[in-house]
Protein backbone atom coordinates (compact mmCIF):
# COMPACT_ATOMS: atom_id res chain seq x y z
CA UNK A 1 0.00 0.00 0.00
CA UNK A 2 0.86 3.55 -1.21
CA UNK A 3 2.31 6.19 2.10
CA UNK A 4 -0.82 8.10 -0.27
CA UNK A 5 -2.93 5.47 1.07
CA UNK A 6 -2.79 5.08 4.52
CA UNK A 7 -3.79 1.76 5.84
CA UNK A 8 -7.00 1.72 7.53
CA UNK A 9 -7.61 1.51 11.11
CA UNK A 10 -10.64 0.55 13.30
CA UNK A 11 -11.27 3.16 15.99
CA UNK A 12 -13.13 2.18 19.33
CA UNK A 13 -13.51 -1.41 21.11
CA UNK A 14 -11.01 -3.87 20.23
CA UNK A 15 -12.93 -6.34 17.93
CA UNK A 16 -13.83 -9.43 20.01
CA UNK A 17 -13.15 -13.10 19.81
CA UNK A 18 -15.53 -13.38 16.54
CA UNK A 19 -14.05 -10.50 15.03
CA UNK A 20 -16.69 -7.67 15.09
CA UNK A 21 -15.78 -4.33 17.26
CA UNK A 22 -20.31 -3.81 18.30
CA UNK A 23 -19.31 -0.05 17.96
CA UNK A 24 -16.51 2.58 16.48
CA UNK A 25 -15.46 3.73 13.10
CA UNK A 26 -12.74 3.23 10.64
CA UNK A 27 -10.92 5.98 9.15
CA UNK A 28 -8.02 6.90 6.83
CA UNK A 29 -6.91 10.45 8.47
CA UNK A 30 -10.04 11.59 7.22
CA UNK A 31 -13.94 11.10 7.52
CA UNK A 32 -15.01 8.62 9.48
CA UNK A 33 -16.86 5.74 8.42
CA UNK A 34 -19.68 3.96 10.54
CA UNK A 35 -18.55 0.17 10.52
CA UNK A 36 -22.30 -1.09 10.08
CA UNK A 37 -22.15 0.33 6.29
CA UNK A 38 -20.53 -2.76 4.39
CA UNK A 39 -23.32 -4.74 6.31
CA UNK A 40 -26.53 -2.52 5.27
CA UNK A 41 -29.09 -3.31 3.21
CA UNK A 42 -30.30 -1.97 0.18
CA UNK A 43 -34.11 -1.75 0.39
CA UNK A 44 -36.09 -4.40 -1.05
CA UNK A 45 -35.93 -5.50 -4.57
CA UNK A 46 -34.56 -2.22 -5.63
CA UNK A 47 -35.25 -1.61 -9.57
CA UNK A 48 -31.90 -3.07 -10.95
CA UNK A 49 -29.63 -1.27 -13.52
CA UNK A 50 -29.92 -3.33 -16.99
CA UNK A 51 -26.77 -4.24 -18.59
CA UNK A 52 -26.54 -4.24 -22.47
CA UNK A 53 -26.88 -7.84 -24.17
CA UNK A 54 -25.87 -8.93 -27.56
CA UNK A 55 -28.64 -10.61 -30.01
CA UNK A 56 -26.39 -14.20 -29.69
CA UNK A 57 -26.49 -14.14 -25.95
CA UNK A 58 -29.07 -16.53 -24.27
CA UNK A 59 -32.75 -15.15 -24.02
CA UNK A 60 -33.31 -14.43 -20.30
CA UNK A 61 -36.80 -12.37 -20.32
CA UNK A 62 -39.12 -13.85 -17.54
CA UNK A 63 -41.68 -14.99 -20.57
CA UNK A 64 -39.92 -17.49 -21.45
CA UNK A 65 -39.53 -19.23 -17.96
CA UNK A 66 -42.49 -21.66 -17.99
CA UNK A 67 -44.97 -21.86 -14.78
CA UNK A 68 -45.90 -24.89 -14.31
CA UNK A 69 -43.59 -26.53 -11.44
CA UNK A 70 -44.49 -27.89 -8.29
CA UNK A 71 -43.25 -26.58 -5.08
CA UNK A 72 -39.76 -27.37 -3.77
CA UNK A 73 -39.00 -29.71 -0.72
CA UNK A 74 -35.85 -29.52 0.55
CA UNK A 75 -34.68 -32.71 1.44
CA UNK A 76 -30.55 -31.94 2.65
CA UNK A 77 -28.61 -35.23 2.48
CA UNK A 78 -27.96 -37.85 4.77
CA UNK A 79 -25.80 -36.83 7.84
CA UNK A 80 -24.98 -33.24 5.72
CA UNK A 81 -26.10 -29.97 8.00
CA UNK A 82 -27.13 -27.09 5.45
CA UNK A 83 -25.26 -24.53 6.00
CA UNK A 84 -27.89 -22.38 5.40
CA UNK A 85 -32.10 -23.43 5.38
CA UNK A 86 -35.36 -21.66 5.78
CA UNK A 87 -38.67 -23.11 6.89
CA UNK A 88 -41.81 -21.45 6.28
CA UNK A 89 -40.54 -18.02 5.71
CA UNK A 90 -43.05 -15.28 5.36
CA UNK A 91 -41.82 -11.82 4.73
CA UNK A 92 -44.62 -9.08 4.28
CA UNK A 93 -44.41 -5.07 3.85
CA UNK A 94 -46.68 -2.72 5.01
CA UNK A 95 -48.18 -0.98 1.56
CA UNK A 96 -48.74 2.56 1.40
CA UNK A 97 -52.36 1.75 1.66
CA UNK A 98 -51.84 0.26 4.99
CA UNK A 99 -52.21 -2.97 3.83
CA UNK A 100 -49.55 -5.94 3.67
CA UNK A 101 -47.97 -6.87 0.87
CA UNK A 102 -46.44 -10.63 1.16
CA UNK A 103 -43.36 -10.77 -0.70
CA UNK A 104 -42.67 -14.42 0.74
CA UNK A 105 -45.03 -17.03 1.18
CA UNK A 106 -43.83 -19.75 2.99
CA UNK A 107 -40.32 -20.13 1.38
CA UNK A 108 -38.48 -23.90 2.38
CA UNK A 109 -35.00 -24.19 1.30
CA UNK A 110 -31.66 -26.11 2.10
CA UNK A 111 -28.14 -25.53 0.92
CA UNK A 112 -25.63 -27.61 1.50
CA UNK A 113 -21.67 -26.71 1.79
CA UNK A 114 -20.12 -27.43 -1.51
CA UNK A 115 -23.64 -26.59 -3.74
CA UNK A 116 -24.76 -24.01 -5.75
CA UNK A 117 -28.39 -23.13 -6.08
CA UNK A 118 -29.80 -20.00 -8.44
CA UNK A 119 -32.96 -18.14 -8.15
CA UNK A 120 -34.81 -16.77 -11.11
CA UNK A 121 -38.07 -15.02 -11.46
CA UNK A 122 -40.07 -11.40 -12.46
CA UNK A 123 -38.43 -8.45 -11.14
CA UNK A 124 -40.36 -7.66 -7.92
CA UNK A 125 -40.60 -11.07 -7.23
CA UNK A 126 -39.06 -11.38 -3.91
CA UNK A 127 -35.64 -12.61 -5.12
CA UNK A 128 -33.48 -10.12 -3.52
CA UNK A 129 -35.84 -10.06 -0.37
CA UNK A 130 -35.25 -13.85 -0.33
CA UNK A 131 -31.34 -13.58 -0.10
CA UNK A 132 -31.72 -10.49 2.68
CA UNK A 133 -33.79 -12.63 4.55
CA UNK A 134 -31.08 -15.81 4.30
CA UNK A 135 -28.12 -13.56 4.76
CA UNK A 136 -30.07 -12.05 8.17
CA UNK A 137 -29.60 -8.22 6.90
CA UNK A 138 -33.87 -8.75 7.46
CA UNK A 139 -35.93 -10.84 9.58
CA UNK A 140 -38.95 -12.84 8.15
CA UNK A 141 -42.34 -12.03 9.61
CA UNK A 142 -42.77 -15.49 10.48
CA UNK A 143 -40.73 -19.03 9.66
CA UNK A 144 -37.39 -19.71 10.28
CA UNK A 145 -33.71 -19.49 9.18
CA UNK A 146 -30.81 -21.36 10.43
CA UNK A 147 -27.37 -21.14 9.30
CA UNK A 148 -25.01 -24.41 10.76
CA UNK A 149 -28.18 -25.31 12.42
CA UNK A 150 -28.06 -22.22 14.41
CA UNK A 151 -31.56 -20.01 14.51
CA UNK A 152 -31.32 -16.59 13.64
CA UNK A 153 -34.34 -16.11 16.04
CA UNK A 154 -33.64 -14.60 19.21
CA UNK A 155 -30.06 -13.21 18.12
CA UNK A 156 -29.63 -9.29 18.84
CA UNK A 157 -28.23 -6.81 16.21
CA UNK A 158 -24.26 -7.50 17.83
CA UNK A 159 -25.18 -11.22 17.08
CA UNK A 160 -26.69 -10.73 13.91
CA UNK A 161 -23.80 -8.12 12.95
CA UNK A 162 -21.16 -11.34 14.41
CA UNK A 163 -22.61 -13.69 12.12
CA UNK A 164 -23.20 -11.81 8.62
CA UNK A 165 -18.89 -11.15 9.05
CA UNK A 166 -17.99 -14.18 10.28
CA UNK A 167 -20.28 -16.41 7.71
CA UNK A 168 -22.07 -14.29 4.81
CA UNK A 169 -20.31 -12.83 1.70
CA UNK A 170 -23.08 -10.55 -0.14
CA UNK A 171 -22.79 -9.15 -3.90
CA UNK A 172 -25.62 -6.69 -3.88
CA UNK A 173 -26.63 -5.40 -7.28
CA UNK A 174 -25.33 -1.78 -7.09
CA UNK A 175 -21.75 -2.32 -5.60
CA UNK A 176 -22.05 -0.46 -1.44
CA UNK A 177 -18.76 0.31 -1.68
CA UNK A 178 -16.90 3.00 1.04
CA UNK A 179 -16.49 6.22 -1.48
CA UNK A 180 -13.39 7.16 0.53
CA UNK A 181 -11.26 4.15 0.50
CA UNK A 182 -9.10 2.68 -2.11
CA UNK A 183 -10.31 -0.93 -3.99
CA UNK A 184 -7.25 -2.45 -2.02
CA UNK A 185 -9.05 -0.70 1.30
CA UNK A 186 -12.77 -1.81 0.39
CA UNK A 187 -11.63 -5.70 0.08
CA UNK A 188 -9.62 -5.28 3.16
CA UNK A 189 -12.27 -3.79 5.08
CA UNK A 190 -14.14 -6.92 6.17
CA UNK A 191 -10.72 -8.92 7.06
CA UNK A 192 -10.17 -5.93 9.53
CA UNK A 193 -13.23 -5.60 10.67
CA UNK A 194 -13.17 -9.46 11.98
CA UNK A 195 -9.75 -8.53 13.76
CA UNK A 196 -7.28 -9.99 11.17
CA UNK A 197 -3.63 -8.82 11.19
CA UNK A 198 -3.14 -5.99 8.10
CA UNK A 199 -0.32 -7.61 6.82
CA UNK A 200 -2.72 -10.72 6.28
CA UNK A 201 -5.23 -8.39 5.04
CA UNK A 202 -3.56 -6.74 2.55
CA UNK A 203 -2.39 -9.72 1.22
CA UNK A 204 -5.76 -11.68 0.94
CA UNK A 205 -7.12 -8.42 -1.27
CA UNK A 206 -4.57 -8.19 -3.34
CA UNK A 207 -4.88 -11.50 -4.16
CA UNK A 208 -8.65 -11.34 -5.01
CA UNK A 209 -8.39 -8.06 -6.76
CA UNK A 210 -6.11 -10.09 -9.16
CA UNK A 211 -8.44 -12.95 -9.50
CA UNK A 212 -10.87 -10.40 -10.56
CA UNK A 213 -8.61 -8.11 -13.26
CA UNK A 214 -8.09 -5.55 -11.20
CA UNK A 215 -4.69 -5.65 -10.31
CA UNK A 216 -3.73 -2.43 -11.91
CA UNK A 217 -6.57 -0.56 -9.79
CA UNK A 218 -5.42 -1.22 -6.04
CA UNK A 219 -5.41 2.76 -5.15
CA UNK A 220 -7.90 3.53 -7.53
CA UNK A 221 -11.49 5.04 -5.26
CA UNK A 222 -14.51 3.85 -6.50
CA UNK A 223 -14.81 7.67 -8.45
CA UNK A 224 -12.26 6.60 -10.48
CA UNK A 225 -13.72 3.08 -11.30
CA UNK A 226 -16.02 2.14 -14.19
CA UNK A 227 -19.71 0.27 -12.87
CA UNK A 228 -18.18 -3.01 -13.85
CA UNK A 229 -14.59 -2.73 -12.40
CA UNK A 230 -16.61 -1.78 -8.56
CA UNK A 231 -18.80 -4.50 -9.40
CA UNK A 232 -15.48 -6.66 -9.35
CA UNK A 233 -14.43 -4.94 -6.34
CA UNK A 234 -17.85 -5.78 -4.42
CA UNK A 235 -17.55 -9.58 -5.55
CA UNK A 236 -13.70 -9.33 -4.68
CA UNK A 237 -15.23 -7.90 -0.85
CA UNK A 238 -17.71 -10.71 -0.72
CA UNK A 239 -14.81 -13.52 -0.79
CA UNK A 240 -12.34 -11.93 1.51
CA UNK A 241 -13.62 -13.88 4.80
CA UNK A 242 -13.83 -16.72 3.46
CA UNK A 243 -17.39 -17.30 3.30
CA UNK A 244 -19.45 -20.32 4.49
CA UNK A 245 -22.36 -18.78 3.12
CA UNK A 246 -22.11 -16.74 -0.66
CA UNK A 247 -25.50 -14.68 -1.74
CA UNK A 248 -25.24 -13.01 -5.18
CA UNK A 249 -27.77 -10.33 -6.44
CA UNK A 250 -27.08 -10.22 -10.10
CA UNK A 251 -23.76 -10.23 -9.64
CA UNK A 252 -22.38 -9.74 -13.24
CA UNK A 253 -25.09 -7.48 -14.08
CA UNK A 254 -22.36 -4.35 -15.29
CA UNK A 255 -19.98 -6.45 -17.13
CA UNK A 256 -19.38 -7.81 -20.54
CA UNK A 257 -19.36 -11.15 -21.51
CA UNK A 258 -16.22 -12.23 -21.08
CA UNK A 259 -15.79 -10.44 -17.73
CA UNK A 260 -18.83 -11.77 -16.92
CA UNK A 261 -18.06 -15.27 -16.94
CA UNK A 262 -14.44 -14.74 -15.81
CA UNK A 263 -16.32 -13.55 -12.59
CA UNK A 264 -18.93 -16.44 -12.60
CA UNK A 265 -16.10 -18.91 -12.89
CA UNK A 266 -14.11 -17.63 -9.34
CA UNK A 267 -17.78 -17.64 -7.98
CA UNK A 268 -18.35 -21.14 -8.46
CA UNK A 269 -14.66 -22.37 -7.64
CA UNK A 270 -14.96 -20.86 -4.34
CA UNK A 271 -18.27 -22.44 -4.16
CA UNK A 272 -16.89 -25.83 -5.42
CA UNK A 273 -13.02 -25.52 -3.98
CA UNK A 274 -14.04 -23.98 -0.39
CA UNK A 275 -16.86 -25.73 0.13
CA UNK A 276 -19.50 -22.18 0.28
CA UNK A 277 -22.93 -22.43 -0.12
CA UNK A 278 -24.28 -20.13 -2.88
CA UNK A 279 -27.35 -18.72 -3.76
CA UNK A 280 -27.16 -16.73 -6.97
CA UNK A 281 -30.07 -14.57 -8.22
CA UNK A 282 -29.89 -13.58 -11.94
CA UNK A 283 -32.19 -13.06 -14.75
CA UNK A 284 -29.05 -15.26 -17.00
CA UNK A 285 -30.57 -18.28 -17.55
CA UNK A 286 -27.57 -19.68 -18.91
CA UNK A 287 -25.93 -18.28 -15.57
CA UNK A 288 -28.49 -19.89 -13.57
CA UNK A 289 -27.91 -23.20 -15.60
CA UNK A 290 -24.78 -23.66 -13.82
CA UNK A 291 -25.99 -24.00 -10.16
CA UNK A 292 -26.97 -27.73 -9.34
CA UNK A 293 -30.18 -26.49 -8.69
CA UNK A 294 -32.33 -23.65 -10.36
CA UNK A 295 -35.42 -22.63 -8.92
CA UNK A 296 -37.96 -20.01 -9.42
CA UNK A 297 -39.68 -17.67 -7.04
CA UNK A 298 -43.65 -17.50 -8.42
CA UNK A 299 -45.89 -16.16 -5.89
CA UNK A 300 -43.93 -16.32 -2.94
CA UNK A 301 -43.33 -19.47 -3.36
CA UNK A 302 -39.70 -21.28 -4.83
CA UNK A 303 -40.50 -23.84 -7.37
CA UNK A 304 -38.98 -25.93 -9.37
CA UNK A 305 -37.82 -24.47 -12.85
CA UNK A 306 -35.58 -27.36 -14.28
CA UNK A 307 -37.61 -27.20 -17.41
CA UNK A 308 -37.08 -23.42 -18.33
CA UNK A 309 -33.73 -24.64 -18.97
CA UNK A 310 -33.27 -27.70 -20.75
CA UNK A 311 -31.27 -27.78 -24.24
CA UNK A 312 -29.50 -24.81 -22.77
CA UNK A 313 -25.40 -25.47 -21.43
CA UNK A 314 -24.62 -26.56 -18.03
Amino acid sequence: MSSRDPMPRVEGPTPGLDGVASEGTLSVDGPSVDTTLPLAAPSPDAARSVGTRSMDEVRTDDAAISADAAYVQPVPSAGVTPVVSARGVHKAYMGGDGQPITVLDGVDLDVAPGEAVSVIGQSGSGKSTLLHVLGALDLPTAGEVRVSGKPLAGMDEEALARLRCGTTGFVFQFHHLLREFTALENVMMPQLIRGDAPRAATDRARELLAAVGLESRLHHKPSQLSGGEQQRVAVARALANRPLILLADEPSGNLDPQTGTRLHDLLFRVCRDEGAAMVLVTHDLALAARADRVLRLQEGHLVSAAESLRGLPA
